[in-house]
């Protein structure tokens, strides 16, 4: 049997037979046969052959219309053998469920329940930490698609969390920046899988990495740790914000390295001298005002919020993951991993100490000398508009591009150029355009 024979037999069993008794033989039941035949063809191809969340969307509407009810669907082992099982499992892993038990994961493998067993023991399924194995794996072992791996590293004095995205093709390390953690870039990673062996990495103090001293060199030796331990040889270093400064600083220190790329990996305007164009007075006044807001925003940093008040919050990042128009999984992981659960109280990462320490080092770094000492390829990246929160600022932020292009400019190595449309949240905004530049530059110099 065919998964379209299996659609047809399926819509006759469940609802056209009993219809036919319902209406006692009317013949209008034969013309619903001859629709269902052509439409299964066409349910079938959607699933074998449509965009992803074309083929989700048409194993959904025909699981939800042939097995009706309040629970969700949670079929048989045998049931992920047959085809429509087989199609639902390649294109959606369980569509319900985010992990599946050792039994049904074997079930939609076709292996037994002890061989995901080893699968996982060896490595080469992932363990959901909820048990079982995540849904998501299966779906991509089944394509044969590289597994993506949380891994935690031991860099020494904390344990560093990484996300390797899989595949042998040349690794790329992606960084996150200040405030942030691996999950925000999900998206961008999973554009550039196709060409890179893509591990994303949660900087000391951010995310599921430990806490520790910030400083520029414990940052890159945590990275060099991450390269030693997954036997990463000589990684491409792409970076967004902070982990464009961490990727600067790698390229400078890593003459073999095939590229580095900072995604507006730039320290805040901190001097009237850095803003040309605008006049010193009103530089030293706006500088001022801006660097206030920030002392605020330091203040926040690894705050308590009351049990009462993270529902509201999860409700407000989901309503700002759409107005970016971002993935809202994505998002919402990303909020709740940079969330700490401790004796009864939930607080934010990074802590007031680390967010200190950051800002103190990016007020304090000077990337001129670190673009002219560094000689393997580097690109920068530049935004061409304002954050909504940087518009009040626009004429100073507007001086510190020119800046940055003239800083770039004078160390005559990098290769810059301006993102059309893009602000500070580029790796948001368009991670399908910036894949394809990383990619290009990447690739035209290895």
């Amino acid at each position: 049997m065919d998964l379209v024979e299996q659609i047809v037999r399926l819509m006759d069993v469940r609802l056209l037979d009993p219809l036919e008794v319902l209406l006692e033989g009317d013949d209008a039941v034969d013309a619903l046969r001859d629709l269902v035949r052509l439409r299964a063809r066409r349910w079938a191809d959607t699933m074998r052959h449509g965009s992803d969340s074309e083929a989700v969307l048409a194993a959904a509407r025909l699981i939800a219309t042939l097995y009706p009810s309040d629970r969700a669907f949670d079929p048989p082992p045998d049931w992920w053998a047959t085809p429509l099982g087989q199609a639902v499992a390649v294109r959606a892993g369980h569509p319900w469920a985010d992990s599946v038990s050792y039994a049904t994961a074997g079930a939609m493998l076709g292996i037994t329940r002890q061989g995901v067993h080893d699968l996982v023991r060896r490595g080469r399924l992932p363990r959901h930490p909820d048990g079982g194995v995540p849904s998501a794996a299966i779906r991509d072992r089944l394509r044969g698609e590289p597994m993506i791996n949380d891994r935690l590293i031991d860099a020494g004095d904390l344990p560093i969390a990484t996300r390797d995205f899989g595949g042998d093709q040349p690794p790329l390390l992606l960084l996150h920046g200040a405030g942030g953690n691996l999950a925000q870039l999900t998206t961008l990673a999973r554009a550039l899988r196709p060409h890179h062996r893509v591990i994303t990495v949660d900087l000391r103090g951010h995310g599921r990495s430990g806490d520790g001293t910030w400083s520029w060199d414990a940052a890159l030796g945590d990275l060099a740790a991450v390269c030693v331990q997954m036997e990463l040889d000589r990684p491409a270093v792409v970076g967004h914000s902070l982990g464009g400064m961490l990727a600067a600083l790698w390229g400078q220190r890593h003459p073999e390295a095939p590229g580095v790329v900072s995604l507006d990996g730039n320290p805040p305007p901190t001097r009237p001298e850095h803003l040309p164009g605008l006049d010193p007075a009103k530089a030293t006044a706006e500088l001022a005002r801006l660097h206030a807001i920030f002392d605020q925003m330091e203040a926040l940093g690894g705050r308590v919020i009351p049990a009462d008040q993270l529902p509201d919050l999860v409700e407000s990042q989901q309503a700002a993951a759409r107005d970016m128009g971002a993935n809202e999984k994505v998002w919402i992981e990303g909020f709740r991993r940079n969330l700490v659960h401790a004796d009864g109280e939930t607080s934010t990462r990074p802590s007031a100490a680390v967010t200190s320490q950051l800002r103190k080092l990016m007020n304090e770094l000077d990337l001129g000398p670190v673009y002219a000492a560094t000689t393997c390829p580097e690109l920068l990246v530049l935004p061409t508009r304002d954050l909504p929160e940087q518009e009040p600022f626009a004429e100073l932020y507007a001086a510190h591009r020119r800046y940055l292009v003239e800083q770039a400019s004078q160390a005559g190595h990098p290769r810059y150029l301006e993102l059309a449309d893009a602000s500070h949240a580029m790796v948001i905004e368009q991670p399908m355009v910036l894949a394809g530049l990383i990619t290009d530059f990447l690739t035209a110099n290895r």
